[in-house]
């Protein structure tokens, strides 16, 4: 009896307890919700009054989605209640485009000291920063530290400094892939994988199948990296004044070892410490010494036309011509998009709502993928072909548009891509894992079965795959790849010897592809928009940019999760490896293992250039 009213008094302090918990949560996001409304309306109200000459600051300390979101709590931090403020790359590079006529602006101020974007992206801002150059006003960029794509974009700026004991990265392009092979061996993980016939260089497989590069992905991977690097050191060269061939001597010799040597080498103007780089724009500006500088950041400077920034207006169409953006930002699945994830209903209802809205007068596609699920892919294609037959549709690639990426833009009339853009890759893989090694040896579970015919086991992860089942596999990717290269035929103009030139599971860079054929022109979505306007002779019109969000409300506890998530891996994995970042990469890439199941159109999910 004893025992009985223990229990009872415990679970009733348990029941308190978890209470307790629940309600202080629930406390503590109903401050964090109205914090963080007050800081958005706090920021509206602090840049709407912008009037005297100001600097725009620039910074790129965050990773660039394709798309600012609208949600305000997508960049909100529960744990301390502040706004992390990140634009994304569309909202980027139209705030750069539109300070360039704006007079309240006299300058930007680069400060990049630290960021994380891809070198398409990197090229798409260089541009608009070029474009901001033209309207005679003047970037000075400074950094304690520059890695290769952040120098190559400060190169652009009028004076370029750097820290008197910073570094400058410049020994040349170095591109690495995860091997999964000796990992999934000691778990005992048999990854069967079909590579489609004449996939020579589709080399995703290889991540589980070699513990190196194959000759072809390295042939492919040494040819891509050659051309971003010669493009890079040839806009740096008319930049700096300096020659083609000395920049590769620097680069042979690690000449750039130390800040004089950038300096002497003219890869910059000065060495200064940052409050030396802030009396110089104060001279600019002509500004006393103890004057503070004007300045406002892009992030805020990005609200200024955003005339309701905390609710979504995707549903509330203006008056008069309408160009759609529907963007693809992420791994093709079937099913419906998340963060990350391009899902074929999600992104089909987007693009079926643009070509059946009456203001809509043109589409333009803007895909960041590496592809994914071959059937995802080709049920997005369709609303693209059919949306082609009533308006213009024009593809923007930005970082990489890669198999299933290249396979959904395949229908459009026009292809953009950015020089460093990582395209092609026209193939297709099957990917089967057997897990019943790891569960009989690393974990002592076993399995047995009763089915009615004799394949009706066909596809189970505890089992390994009959030569016949092999065979019936390898159809199935021979009229899936034979599917893709059609596509790809009809699409681009091309016969099917010019195709199978090109495919073969290959990459390559926007330069290669727009030599090729496999795009039309070089240039980034601000080009993809102009274009997609001329094709529907409109001059005056409104951007639609799909598909919608979901409301800052139905994704609040879905934020609120997803912080918790995050401030458990920062405390056990900050707390045990002191830097768990990279360790957390890699695991995420392990995490894909579950994703890549059937017939994929996918480029390998793991390249990483710098």
């Amino acid at each position: 009896m004893k025992a009985f009213f223990t229990g009872i008094v415990s679970s009733f302090i348990g029941f308190l307890l978890a209470s307790f918990v629940v309600g202080f949560l629930l406390i503590a996001l109903i401050v964090g919700l109205i914090t963080g409304l007050l800081n958005e309306m706090e920021n509206i109200n602090r840049v709407a009054s912008l009037s005297e000459p100001s600097v725009l600051v620039i910074r790129l300390d965050y990773p660039l989605s394709e798309k600012t979101s609208d949600d305000p709590f997508d960049h909100y931090d529960f744990r301390t209640f502040e706004s992390r403020v990140a634009l994304g790359l569309d909202d980027t590079i139209s705030s750069i485009y539109r300070s360039a006529s704006d007079s309240r602006i006299q300058g930007i101020y680069l400060n990049l000291s630290s960021g994380s974007q891809g070198w398409a992206s990197i090229e798409s801002i260089r541009n608009a920063l070029l474009y901001f150059k033209k309207s005679d006003k003047w970037i000075v960029a400074y950094s304690e530290g520059y890695s290769h794509s952040s120098y190559y974009l400060a190169s652009v700026a009028n004076e370029l400094y750097l820290h008197h004991e910073g570094y400058l990265q410049f020994q040349g392009l170095n591109a690495q892939s995860l091997f999964f092979k000796n990992s999934l061996e000691k778990l005992n993980i048999d990854m069967q994988v079909l590579r489609g016939p004449d996939n020579d260089f589709k080399s995703a497989i290889e991540t589980f199948t070699k513990d190196q590069m194959s000759d072809n992905s390295r042939l492919q991977t040494q040819a891509l990296v050659d051309e971003l690097w010669e493009y890079t050191l040839n806009n740096i060269a008319l930049e700096r004044n300096i020659s083609l061939e000395d920049l590769n001597n620097f680069a042979d010799q690690l000449a750039i070892n130390s800040p004089q040597a950038a300096k002497t080498f003219n890869l910059v103007d000065d060495l200064k410490y940052q409050d030396e780089v802030r009396a110089d724009i104060k001279l600019k500006m002509n500004l006393a010494n103890k004057e503070n500088i004007p300045a406002i950041t892009l992030e805020d400077y990005a609200l200024l036309s955003k005339s309701n920034h905390l609710f979504n207006e995707l549903t509330q169409m203006r008056q008069g011509d309408h160009i759609a953006i529907v963007y693809a930002d992420g791994d093709i699945i079937s099913g419906e998009s998340d963060r990350g994830i391009v899902g074929s209903i999600t992104l089909s209802q987007a693009i079926r709502f643009a070509r059946e809205h009456e203001q809509v007068k043109a589409l333009v596609l803007r895909i960041n993928s590496p592809g994914g699920s071959a059937l995802a892919s080709d049920v997005i294609l369709r609303e693209i072909a059919i949306t082609g037959e009533l308006m213009p549709v024009v593809i923007s690639f930005g970082d990489i548009a890669a198999s299933g990426g290249y396979y959904i833009g395949a229908a459009g009339h026009k292809i953009f891509a950015e020089p460093q853009t990582i395209t092609g890759s026209i193939g297709v893989f099957g990917l089967f894992p057997n897990l019943k090694g790891f569960f009989n040896n690393k974990l002592g579970v076993t399995f047995d079965q009763a089915g009615t015919n004799r394949y009706s086991s066909f596809g189970s992860v505890t089992q390994g795959l009959s030569e016949f089942e092999i065979n019936q596999l390898n159809e199935q990717l021979k009229n899936v790849y034979q599917t893709f290269k059609t596509h790809v035929g009809e699409g681009r103009s091309m016969n099917q010897i010019q195709v199978e030139a090109l495919a073969k599971g290959r990459i390559w860079s926007g330069l290669a592809a727009k030599q090729n054929g496999l795009v039309d022109e070089l240039g980034g979505l601000h080009e993809a928009i102009i274009a997609a306007a001329e094709m529907a002779k409109i001059s005056d019109y409104h951007l639609l940019k799909l598909p919608k969000e979901a409301s800052p409300f139905d994704r609040f506890m879905e934020s609120a999760g997803d912080e918790a998530q995050s401030w458990l891996l920062d405390s056990l994995l900050g707390k045990f490896t002191g830097n768990y970042l990279p360790f957390a990469k890699h695991y995420n890439e392990l995490l894909h293992l579950q994703e890549q199941q059937g017939i994929q159109a996918r480029m390998p999910f793991s390249l990483v250039i710098q």
